[in-house]
């Protein structure tokens, strides 16, 4: 990660290791203006990678907000390894990566570099904040993350099952999450506490005590800026009001994806078909 040092040329291994350093960046993406901008109003602000549908969501969880001047404040409380300096103090290089062709990650590592760098105008006569976005092949992103040399990466999840252990434990799940087991969660006070949390979440059948598991999980997600949440996109489904048996599967994540044309056939009645008409749900969630 450049000299491995914050000297204005790189970062230490455990940079993200701070709390500070993390709410910095949290502070420094904007969900609200990312929406207007990218996603054309169609999106929702999203605290936690839980899509709202999904039972056990609890909506009194709130998103870090988008706010300079607080990330300005993280980044002087916030301190590197080896330095008795602060994190504004040294400034730091570094990179962020996306699967190549994806546009909206591209969108949204652009924004936090645009925001990130733009404090530099505050810190005049210091070592920049110099955030490099890289795109890598599909076939190749994860290997990097998965070897831990990757500092920041943004990526997404598609559900396996419906069910909020599958996407919550991706990201906090310190010993078998996809993005959390290499992303050096282990290296957080509470990584262990977490992960008895979500082993009793899945395993017990009592829905109030899968509710307060799951709720206490999507808090310390916002409270430890575990990572840097994208808006949860809400896409309208768009056919031919005669078509009959295109329905979404949420399991499939993004309803973009084409429908099982298998399953199509056309109304004998020639007349809409209401309930396929409805907004679909998109259970695909980005951070």
């Amino acid at each position: 990660m450049g000299s491995g040092k914050c000297d204005g040329q790189g970062i230490p291994g455990d940079f993200f290791a701070d709390i500070h350093a993390r709410k910095a960046f949290a502070h420094s993406f904007s969900q609200e203006q990312f929406i207007a901008d990218f996603l054309l109003g169609a999106g929702v602000v999203a605290a936690t990678p839980i899509p709202p549908s999904i039972e056990f969501f609890d909506i009194e969880v709130n998103a870090i907000p988008f706010d300079l001047n607080k990330a300005e404040q993280e980044f002087k409380a916030a301190r590197c390894t080896g330095s008795d300096k602060s994190v504004w103090e040294t400034g730091f290089k570094l990179f962020t990566t996306y699967n190549a062709g994806n546009a909206r990650r591209k969108a949204a590592a652009e924004q936090l570099e645009f925001y990130v760098e733009s404090l530099n105008a505050k810190r005049q006569g210091l070592p920049p904040f110099d955030i490099t976005v890289r795109d890598v092949p599909g076939s190749i992103f994860f290997n990097p993350n998965q070897q831990r040399i990757t500092p920041l990466f943004v990526g997404g999840w598609s559900p396996d099952f419906i069910d909020i252990d599958n996407w919550i434990r991706q990201w906090m799940d310190a010993e078998a999450g996809t993005f959390s087991a290499v992303t050096g969660l282990d290296k957080l006070d509470k990584a262990q506490e977490w992960v008895n949390l979500l082993n009793e979440g899945i395993t017990t059948t009592d829905k109030a005590r899968r509710q307060a598991i799951y709720s206490e999980l999507q808090k310390d997600y916002v409270d430890y800026a575990v990572a840097i949440s994208m808006p949860t996109r809400t896409l309208d489904n768009v056919e031919r009001s005669w078509v009959d048996g295109n329905y979404y599967n949420p399991g499939k994540g993004d309803p973009q994806e084409p429908p099982n044309i298998y399953a199509l056939s056309k109304k004998a009645d020639g007349q809409p078909n209401l309930e396929e008409l409805a907004p679909y749900d998109p259970t695909i969630t980005e951070f």
